[in-house]
């Protein structure tokens, strides 16, 4: 994939085109005050990617898993297959939403110590982000408890 990302890239600039996408990520307290300023009005934007990236490779893996822990299993054949996707999805694109997807799997499959470290490092990925962990942190406490 990366070897593909890669040349898609050079094909990509070649052509004049951007390679990469720039995102600017907006807490969700910064927002709301902008949205109390006078004469704020809301826009939105969508994001148009060209091609594969491994980021959605990436996201496709992780959704996939995260779609098989949702159902409920139990079938460690089918859980095992999840985390093996949901560990290549954190080998593309470490980013704290995938490392709270496997943490999850391996709750399930009763790794509980292993879990609580990956939703420990999803929770330090998500400060790094800056993005909320209030979630994450709910979720490690139910870890610690047993309670999920």
């Amino acid at each position: 994939i990366k070897k593909m990302e890669a040349a898609e890239r050079k094909a990509m600039e070649k052509r004049g085109l951007p390679s990469t996408l720039n995102q600017n990520i907006v807490s969700k307290e910064k927002m709301d005050s902008l949205m109390k300023a006078r004469g704020a009005s809301m826009i939105t934007q969508s994001v148009v990617t060209v091609g594969p990236t491994s980021s959605s490779y990436a996201n496709e893996l992780n959704n996939a898993a995260y779609k098989f822990y949702e159902t409920g299993t139990k079938n460690i054949n089918h859980l095992t297959k999840a985390m093996i996707w949901s560990r290549r999805s954190i080998e593309l694109n470490p980013m704290s939403g995938y490392y709270d997807t496997l943490a999850h799997i391996l709750y399930r499959l009763e790794y509980y110590e292993e879990a609580i470290k990956n939703q420990q490092l999803a929770i330090e990925k998500s400060k790094a982000e800056n993005r909320d962990t209030k979630h994450l942190q709910e979720e490690l406490k139910k870890m610690k408890a047993r309670q999920i």
